[in-house]
């Protein structure tokens, strides 16, 4: 499972909420694709924790596509106070690889302790249906155009407050967690929603983990294709337009050409009649120079004789 999302989005939060413990990897600084990709197992299913979106870019695309197209499952992890369309502009690219695709709306309701006193309150329903409502209307238009197994209407949406479900995960794991302690913690995990997204991939991958298996190098084979495709018909155009032109000018190119053809024999018979008069008359030189002394360069002598530089210039 591949987790996409910009920088402090809550990617390595999620991570650790997965694996239930304090690994110390909140990103920071300028992502860098060549580098920043760590591998997680979680309980059989290995977790890849990717930069930034800032740095899925163009230089960086081929190695981002090589992770996709090795990856079963893709998660985006999109921050409640940082949803820009630009973040749906590259997930476009992620719906194309055809993989099982799924949002993670990390709520960033505050510190665990302080929003306890309310924790019905944690995942406001009429908060977060506006920011689910924005994304699958920036979903909708982003990928019109994008040939998917997957609907944008089938694609899930969680919101999960994810700190809470970290922090409470890390202390239900201490033993030094008091029972009064474990029930708070219970009780945040429970407002954290994120069973939601285990029981989704529960699902996912108990019932549908070979069929997932199988399409996926399936799906990465006819992305491929459609790359190629692509390619070849934007080449296929201009040279469909040349061609029709060259059809149009045919008569007019084989005209010329027969013209050309013309003049060309007519020049080299006027050049073999130059050179045969004044190769027959090589004999007559040689005796002219003889007789004026073999005075001078001969090479000067017989341009002068053949009358080289008006010939040359005829």
């Amino acid at each position: 499972i591949m987790l996409f999302g910009r920088t402090m989005a809550g990617k390595s939060t999620t991570i650790q909420a997965f694996l239930g413990k304090n690994l110390e990897i909140n990103g920071n600084g300028t992502p860098d694709w060549t580098k920043d990709i760590s591998v997680y197992d979680w309980a059989g299913v290995r977790l890849v924790d990717t930069p930034g979106i800032e740095g899925f870019d163009s230089n960086n695309f081929d190695i981002a596509s090589n992770y996709i197209e090795q990856s079963d499952m893709v998660i985006m992890v999109i921050s409640d106070d940082h949803i820009e369309p630009v973040l749906i502009e590259k997930m476009a690219n992620l719906l194309k690889e055809n993989k099982p695709f799924a949002v993670i709306l990390n709520v960033k309701a505050g510190n665990p302790r302080i929003v306890l006193k309310r924790p019905e309150k944690i995942i406001r329903d009429d908060e977060v249906n506006g920011h689910i409502q924005r994304i699958r209307d920036f979903l909708s238009r982003e990928f019109a155009s994008v040939q998917s197994s997957q609907s944008v209407l089938d694609i899930p949406i969680f919101p999960v407050y994810m700190e809470g479900a970290f922090r409470a995960q890390v202390a239900l794991s201490n033993d030094l967690c008091t029972n009064e302690e474990k029930e708070i913690y219970y009780k945040l995990y429970k407002y954290s929603r994120f069973d939601d997204v285990i029981r989704y991939l529960t699902k996912n991958i108990i019932h549908d983990a070979s069929l997932i298996k199988s399409r996926s190098v399936y799906d990465s084979f006819i992305c491929r294709l459609e790359e190629v495709i692509d390619v070849l018909v934007a080449k296929v155009y201009p040279l469909k337009r040349q061609t029709d032109l060259l059809k149009d000018k045919r008569p007019t190119i084989k005209r010329d050409l027969k013209k050309i053809n013309k003049q060309l024999i007519e020049n080299f018979y006027t050049i073999q009649e130059i050179f045969d008069s004044r190769i027959s008359n090589v004999d007559a030189f040689v005796d002219k120079y003889i007789d004026d002394g073999a005075k001078g360069n001969i090479k000067d002598a017989y341009k002068t004789y053949l009358n080289w530089k008006k010939k040359k210039k005829a």
